[in-house]
């Protein structure tokens, strides 16, 4: 038995909404649900400037795609001090 493991990275994610980054976020996501990995692994740089809004964001986006995913913080995702 094998384990599929997906890997995004560098999602950069701004803290406007309607970005290029989200939407493309969320295109991987739903094509993940048609793949159903066994975990998403988010590996650094998720956010662009570290920031409390944008973190919640991806979190948020994450937990509704329904997916096991973990997350790994990248330079860009400690920026702020939030």
């Amino acid at each position: 038995m094998s384990t599929q493991i997906a890997v995004l990275a560098d999602i950069h994610l701004p803290d406007a909404p309607g970005s290029p980054q989200e939407a493309a976020l969320v295109y991987a996501l739903n094509r993940l649900r048609v793949e159903k990995p066994d975990v998403v692994l988010v590996l650094g740089d998720a956010t662009a400037a570290g920031t409390l809004v944008s973190a919640d964001r991806v979190r948020a986006i994450l937990e509704g795609s329904g997916l096991c995913y973990r997350m790994i913080p990248g330079n860009s995702d400690r920026r702020s001090p939030d």
